[in-house]
């Protein structure tokens, strides 16, 4: 199976911040490319990398770690003096640290243990419920969610339903992935792991399995998956229990919580085009909440907030 296709970054705008940041951390990692690299196009002062020169250190008002940093770099920034947000995303190995987390109690000892050497001044978290958890580690702290990929655009709904489809690595569906490729030879269509462009499939799927579905996974991982398929508009089955797609998408008629469910909705919305269309349309009417300038303001705004606290 392919692994997740690579992020490109987006064109770099001619907008201007008030505030000149610097986004550091681990260019290797899926979150980076969102987080990072997409987030810091958007104004002509936000940079990112995974090294920190001494004239950048010098001249940004604030730095943002992404996800990981490394020790010297950590060091460099820290010598500054300047405000340190750490933006938490998905900080965990999976599905090691995964395994030791069973409830919000072991997620902050956890968590604890990882942040002792960042001591950030503030942090940003994935959804609420990680911010309810875990933001007694912090001073200041806010909810961000993810934006979709730029470059997505709605697609109309066809009228037949071809393909079906999940974005991410395939380890993490473990025993949900021999469930919809059943589901798929049931309902004569293809089902698809990372397919070339989101737009290509008639119906996404947002499920996880097997040690990859702990405490943390449900209550700390991104919406981005959906966020993405809200820009395409495109109708989707979502398994129930994560805290940031129900903090984003309310709609009861995409979740499922058992294999019974699942099979009885999807095969519903594969059937019907009116409901596809309907779906459609709620979730393209929710897109602009995600989109990356609109992301973008809740990061300027909270830059503020922090240093104005920290002067």
């Amino acid at each position: 199976m392919k692994t997740a296709r690579k992020i490109s970054p987006t064109p770099k705008s001619q907008q201007k911040s008030k505030y000149k940041a610097f986004f550091v951390g681990a260019p290797n990692q899926g979150a980076w490319q969102i987080r990072a690299q997409q987030i810091s196009t958007c104004r002509t002062n936000w940079h990112c990398g995974s090294r920190v020169s001494w004239w950048m250190a010098k001249t940004c008002d604030i730095f943002v770690i992404v996800k990981k940093i490394r020790p010297k770099c950590l060091a460099r920034i820290k010598a500054t003096g300047k405000p340190i947000i750490y933006d938490v995303v998905d900080a965990w190995e999976q599905p090691s640290d995964s395994l030791k987390v069973t409830d919000a109690a072991s997620a902050l000892s956890l968590f604890e243990e990882k942040w002792r050497a960042i001591t950030p001044d503030a942090a940003i978290f994935a959804d609420r419920k990680m911010e309810e958890d875990l933001h007694s580690l912090v001073g200041l702290s806010t909810t961000i969610y993810h934006h979709s990929y730029p470059p997505l655009q709605p697609q109309p709904v066809r009228t037949t339903v071809k393909k079906i489809g999940y974005q991410g690595r395939d380890i993490f569906l473990a025993d949900w992935q021999p469930i919809l490729e059943e589901i798929a030879k049931e309902n004569r269509v293809e089902f698809i792991i990372n397919p070339e462009r989101l737009e290509d499939l008639d119906i996404g799927i947002i499920t996880r399995g097997g040690e990859y579905n702990g405490y943390l996974e449900q209550h700390y991982k991104s919406n981005v998956k959906l966020a993405n398929m809200m820009a395409v508009g495109l109708p989707c089955m979502i398994q129930s229990g994560s805290a940031a797609y129900h903090e984003t998408w309310n709609d009861e008629t995409s979740y499922f919580s058992s294999e019974s469910e699942l099979r009885e909705k999807i095969t519903q919305l594969i059937h019907s085009e009116s409901l596809r269309r309907d779906l459609s349309d709620r979730l393209q009417n929710q897109a602009s909440n995600f989109a990356l300038e609109t992301i973008i303001s809740k990061y300027e705004a909270f830059f503020g907030r922090v240093l104005d606290r920290k002067s």
